[in-house]
C-alpha cells in the first residue's frame, strides 16, 4: 500500500505489486476505469493476469475513489495519473526511466493513459476497451440526446490529441459486443497515432461485454505482444 500526492496536494492511494523476477525491468502503470476502486475483484483478476506475464504493477485510485482524497473530475484523473507516473519513476528507488514503463489504460483509463502517452516516451502502451472521445460513448448510449448530454456535462475526455503524438508499440483490445464503448471509437483511437504498422496490434473479438472477465484469446494476444514488444525491445 502506498500513498502519494498530486501537485496540488491531494493524497492518493496506490498499490505496488512487484514481480520478484522483474520488479525493475517491466514496470506497468495501470489506469483503471470508472465505477469502482483499485481493489475491486475483477480488477485484481486483471492484475494477476499481468503479473503472470512478468509485469510489476503500479495501480492507483483517482481523486474521490477508494482511499484517495478529493472529488472525481476530469482534471483530477489527469493530475492523479501524472503524479502516479512521476511517483513510480522518480520516488520508489527502482532505478527506472519513463522509457522503461508500459502504460495500460482500460475504459475511462484510456484517457488517463493517452495523456501520459502525449507527455512521455514510454516503453509501450496497452489500451483495453478504450475510446477516442467520451462523447462517442454518450452518443452510443443515447442516440437521440447524446449531443445534448455531452454539451451540458462539460466532460471531454478527448484522447485524440494526446495519442496523436505517440509512436511506440501499441496493443488495443475491443469487443464488437461492447455495450458501453463502440468499437468504431476504439478503431478511431487506434488509427490516430504515429505508431508504425509493424508495432501495433488491434485484437477484435465477439461475444464479450464491457466488464466481462478477460477471455483466453485476449490474454494470448496480450501475452504475445508483451513477449515481442515489451520484453524483447
Amino acid at each position: 500500500m502506498y500513498f502519494f500526492y498530486t501537485a496540488d496536494g491531494i493524497k492518493l492511494h496506490a498499490w505496488w505489486i512487484p514481480n520478484p523476477n522483474n520488479s525493475n525491468s517491466y514496470p506497468l502503470l495501470y489506469c483503471h476505469g470508472s465505477g469502482a476502486n483499485l481493489a475491486f475483484q475483477y480488477r485484481i483478476d486483471r492484475y494477476t493476469n499481468l503479473f503472470n506475464m512478468g509485469y510489476s504493477i503500479f495501480t492507483f485510485d483517482y481523486p474521490g475513489y477508494g482511499r484517495s482524497e478529493g472529488t472525481p473530475s476530469e482534471k483530477g484523473v489527469y493530475d492523479a495519473t501524472d503524479a502516479a507516473f512521476s511517483h513510480l519513476v522518480y520516488n520508489m528507488n527502482l532505478t527506472i526511466s519513463p522509457s522503461n514503463v508500459t502504460v495500460l489504460g482500460r475504459s475511462l483509463g484510456s484517457s488517463a493513459a493517452s495523456k501520459m502517452l502525449g507527455r512521455y516516451t514510454v516503453k509501450a502502451a496497452i489500451i483495453l476497451s478504450g475510446f477516442a472521445k467520451f462523447s462517442d460513448c454518450i452518443q452510443y448510449a443515447y442516440p437521440m440526446f447524446g449531443w445534448y448530454i455531452t454539451a451540458i456535462s462539460g466532460v471531454e475526455f478527448d484522447n485524440l490529441d494526446d495519442i496523436s503524438k505517440y509512436s511506440r508499440p501499441l496493443f488495443q483490445y475491443h469487443s464488437k459486443d461492447d455495450e458501453t464503448v463502440p468499437i468504431s471509437s476504439a478503431k478511431k483511437l487506434f488509427d490516430s497515432n504515429q505508431v508504425p504498422t509493424a508495432l501495433k496490434v488491434f485484437t477484435e473479438l465477439s461475444g464479450f461485454k464491457h466488464d466481462d472477465p478477460q477471455s483466453q484469446e485476449e490474454l494470448n494476444q496480450l501475452k504475445s505482444f508483451t513477449e515481442n514488444f515489451v520484453m524483447k525491445m
